[in-house]
């Protein structure tokens, strides 16, 4: 999994696409590569953060919750 991760360092994210219900995220970067993501349900835990240049920050999780916050929002 490191090594296909590593594949997708520097390229451009052009798409973000959230699948309902169940929060499934399919992210498209600039080269074709498609990364989708499968969140397990869970209401103790966020599912995953997408760090913005603008510091923002995208929140999934817990359960269905999203939120698009500042980063200085999120505890160190």
């Amino acid at each position: 999994m490191e090594s296909a991760v590593r594949q997708l360092e520097g390229l451009d994210l052009q798409a973000v696409d959230l699948v309902l219900p169940g929060l499934d995220t399919i992210f498209t970067f600039g080269n074709g590569f498609i990364l989708r993501i499968f969140p397990v349900y869970s209401e103790e835990h966020d599912h995953w953060m997408l760090y913005t240049p603008d510091n923002n920050v995208l929140v999934l999780g817990p359960g269905t919750n999203w939120s698009y916050i500042s980063k200085s929002s999120i505890p160190a």
